[in-house]
């Protein structure tokens, strides 16, 4: 298990160590990453700013939601179980490709065998073979197969509970800076917090219904 601890706004990750080492559980691993961008008054920041800050601004320009995303996705490359999930996912990978490539060449000698030995035999003989050869072929298809969707889920298991804990630190940021809503501005992805006021109920009046 690894505890993450990310510093504020204006912070820094030499600021946020101690207190992060005072409540590290025993056998843990300890990550406290540094933001990126240099804040206008003091320490870092995870995003740049464009303006100086505004009393009260709660809203992120585009390139600081950019930055914000950009960052966060340095943060879960750079946890431990990423560069763990990623090593799990290569070797077992290593293993089908090895494995398949082993059954290939099997079905290789195979052919050249059987060619060289076709002339010597019946058909019947040569008919059987054929049909062997085929079912080699099969079973290296088949095996593709499973190993592709093996892998797949081996992923998704792996990186299910990276990804949690890093929502779970998004949520955390979020709250304590008095953010009501986090956006994912990664492409197809929508809200990962909403704590503002449900709006639904003042425009259906507005609509009169």
């Amino acid at each position: 298990p690894t505890l993450v601890m990310m510093h504020g706004m204006t912070g820094t990750s030499e600021m946020m160590r101690p207190f992060a080492e005072k409540i590290l559980p025993n056998g843990w691993n300890l990550l406290v990453p540094q933001a990126e961008f240099p804040h206008p008054k003091r320490g870092f920041t995870w995003w740049r700013y464009e303006n100086e800050d505004e009393p009260g601004r709660r809203s992120l320009t585009a390139t600081e939601l950019i930055d914000v995303d950009t960052s966060l996705l340095k943060l879960v490359e750079s946890m431990p179980e990423m560069m763990n999930a990623k090593s799990e996912l290569e070797k077992l990978a290593k293993t089908y490709e090895t494995d398949i490539q082993a059954m290939a060449t099997e079905l290789q000698n195979k052919i050249k065998q059987y060619d060289a030995e076709s002339s010597t035999k019946t058909d019947e003989e040569n008919g059987k073979r054929l049909q062997e050869v085929q079912s080699m072929e099969q079973s290296i298809r088949q095996y593709q197969g499973q190993a592709k969707q093996e892998l797949q889920k081996k992923e998704i298991d792996l990186l299910k509970p990276i990804t949690e804990k890093a929502k779970a630190a998004i949520l955390k940021v979020g709250n304590d800076q008095g953010f009501n809503y986090v956006l994912d501005s990664s492409q197809g992805q929508g809200v990962i917090m909403a704590n503002g006021k449900d709006l639904l109920a003042d425009v259906k009046a507005e609509l009169g219904f």
